[in-house]
């Protein structure tokens, strides 16, 4: 349905389909101040989905694929307090009580005044799916736990994963 719209605009814009894709972003719906978007990256450059404030837009938790690449960027731009920059980590998503595993590290950042995790997760995980399917997420980190819903997410990260062959 997505790749339906994206091609109509571009029929209508008369744009080849580079120029369209480095302006298209889709929004979901807003749903208790939050929302999931998506944006085509120009020329090839893959697909981005997001979880953000409704307004102003601030993007909590930021996945990104690229073509011809297994590796899925998931970044959560949440203080978790106690993460140095660099650290090693284990942690867990947990989708309607089931628990995925993921590896990766913190970076630190002056803006947060804390440490926030970096992922890398193959795109063949069955977590992305989880996101599609499930109605709430979470992630507890140092202490701290994130909890995300995930209406209007099985669109976007859909959209991320299409601009990704």
């Amino acid at each position: 349905m997505i790749r339906y719209f994206a091609i109509c605009a571009i029929l209508v814009m008369g744009l080849g389909t580079q120029d369209a894709a480095a302006e298209l972003s889709l929004e979901g719906p807003c749903s208790n101040d939050f929302r999931w978007t998506a944006t085509l990256v120009n020329q090839g450059g893959g697909g981005i989905a997001t979880y953000n404030q409704c307004f102003p837009s601030e993007d909590l938790f930021y996945m990104r694929c690229r073509p011809g690449s297994d590796a899925v960027q998931v970044t959560l731009e949440y203080p978790f307090t106690g993460l140095a920059a660099q650290d090693r980590l284990d942690a867990a998503f947990v989708v309607g009580g089931e628990s995925f595993p993921v590896s990766g590290r913190a970076i630190y950042s002056e803006m947060l005044g804390a440490g926030y995790p970096e992922f890398t997760v193959s795109r063949s995980d069955p977590l992305f799916t989880a996101l599609q399917q499930g109605s709430e997420a979470s992630l507890t980190l140092a202490g701290a736990t994130f909890t995300m819903h995930l209406t209007g997410s099985s669109d976007m990260i859909g959209a991320m994963f299409e601009a990704c062959p």
